[in-house]
């Protein structure tokens, strides 16, 4: 024990005999403003801009570093301010009479940012590999761009930034988080190798307004409603070609802007994944809620390369929804995509109601979303108003079953009411295309007789039918029949 005592002693005494005497020799054997002049020339012909600081000095607590004061850096792309920036060389490298920052704690630093990097594939400088940056109630600006079309940006600006950065010649970490606004989150951490350009992030938000970002996206087709954003997920991917992710949370609104309309979609539980690899595409709903206009849905949309060269890709969409509000989902379709021929006939045809369960298919490309032949339609459970426009013929409280398939509109009825006439294990058949006049009606009625005439004279048109029921006059009462 005596002898473990006396070593952990020497030991102590050799350490601090080191710590005083690097703390007495290193001011004079090291000419700050030599150091100032190289590190600045380095950083500056890395980073192709000007850096600047008031003045260094020693310090020595916790570890021996350098502290510069108002330190100052501006490229065409960005530019930092720091009014403290403590500096942790790599000591052996100094030893040597090599320059190399090991270690930079930025305190309190504004930074703006005009334009992100178009790739971090490039290694940095051999002097600044390794370089760890932390940082501390920092704050950054970042101006508007146009970088990314699909997107329409505005300024913004990320308070309280706290966290680390590290570079070296083989990768990036980074893990940072900040407040947007008071009471607002962001996260994000994760790794980018530059070997073969893969990554791996996580993130997070809470109560995080999307708009104080963006404007719009998709092309101006969607911008980000006024609402809090409260997700989490994870994206990990090479390149753009090959990329994988999953958001969870509740979203935001958005706003859809088809042609000069703004239309509310309120949005709820969301929980998806997405795949992208080459020209392939998989977008995994897990479950996807919009409270306006009251969809809850899930599934998958899959879009594959055509099988030769220069073919449309191919489209699977395949959903499923449950508590489904017809009223509200037809008057939201039909302010969006209003002026197309089958949104236009459906909505003519299923005036309003609920849906218990409903499914939606289709396979093929783009151009074959045009054809309603081309997609299936499975609702159950319906308390539906449907409309047959071509002998105005309005059916209000059905109930039972619809379909969608090879271009017919189907409903297996249970019930249904015609004005004052109801009926019962009704069958209708309604042709979509305009090249498809089907129409038929089986129905067990029990019809209320002063309505029957002008309801039979739509019906039938039939010329010797007509002419008898126009002798037809006065009736009243009801009667029981199958049409």
């Amino acid at each position: 024990m005596r002898l473990r005592t006396r070593i952990i002693l020497a030991c102590a005494v050799f350490l601090l005999a080191i710590g005083i005497g690097s703390s007495l020799l290193l001011p004079r054997l090291i000419d700050l403003d030599t150091l100032k002049a190289r590190m600045s020339a380095q950083v500056n012909a890395r980073l192709e801009g000007t850096l600047d600081t008031d003045r260094l000095e020693w310090a020595w607590l916790p570890l021996p570093h350098l502290n510069l004061y108002n330190t100052r850096f501006a490229s065409a792309d960005s530019s930092l301010a720091a009014p403290m920036a403590k500096v942790y060389p790599d000591w052996w490298s100094l030893f040597r009479g090599q320059v190399r920052i090991g270690k930079v704690l930025l305190v309190d630093p504004e930074l703006h940012i005009k334009k992100f990097p178009a790739s971090l594939s490039e290694p940095p400088d051999p002097a600044l590999a390794g370089l760890n940056v932390v940082i501390r109630n920092g704050t950054l600006h970042v101006a508007a761009n146009n970088q990314w079309p699909a997107l329409q940006s505005r300024d913004f600006s990320l308070r309280s930034l706290n966290g680390r950065i590290a570079v070296t010649l083989a990768a990036i970490d980074l893990d940072l988080s900040g407040k947007p606004a008071a009471d607002e989150d962001l996260s994000l951490s994760g790794k980018y190798l530059r070997k073969d350009a893969s990554y791996r992030f996580q993130f997070s938000c809470r109560n995080f307004n999307l708009n104080r970002i963006f404007l719009s996206f998709a092309q101006g087709a969607l911008a980000p409603g006024d609402s809090p954003l409260n997700l989490s997920g994870s994206v990990e991917g090479r390149g753009l070609g090959k990329i994988t992710g999953k958001i969870t949370g509740d979203s935001s609104c958005l706003l859809a802007l088809p042609k000069d309309k703004k239309i509310l979609l309120s949005c709820g539980v969301v929980d998806v994944a997405f795949a992208k690899d080459g020209d392939d595409l998989l977008l995994t709903l897990n479950e996807f809620e919009m409270q306006e206009p009251g969809v809850k849905i899930a599934g998958t949309v899959r879009r594959s390369g055509g099988a030769e060269t220069n073919a449309a890709p191919v489209w699977q969409v395949d959903l499923k929804g449950e508590e489904l509000d017809l009223t509200r989902i037809r008057a939201a379709v039909l302010s969006m995509w209003g002026e197309n021929e089958i949104v236009e006939e459906l909505g003519q045809i299923v005036q309003s109601g609920t849906v218990g369960k409903a499914s939606y298919s289709f396979k093929g490309t783009a151009a074959d979303l045009e054809y309603v032949r081309n997609m299936h339609v499975i609702a159950e459970d319906i308390d539906a108003s449907v409309k047959v426009p071509e002998v105005d013929l309005l059916l209000t409280n059905v109930k039972g079953k619809l379909r969608i398939e090879k271009g017919l509109l189907i409903v297996d009825g249970e019930e249904a009411e015609m004005g004052k006439s109801r009926g019962r294990n009704g069958h209708l058949v309604l042709g979509l295309p305009n090249d498809d006049f089907t129409f038929k009606l089986d129905v067990d009625l029990e019809a209320d007789l002063a309505e029957l005439p002008a309801v039979l004279a739509r019906l039938v048109d039939h010329p010797p039918f007509q002419a008898e029921l126009a002798q037809f006059s006065g009736v009243s009462g009801r009667a029981t029949g199958h049409l």
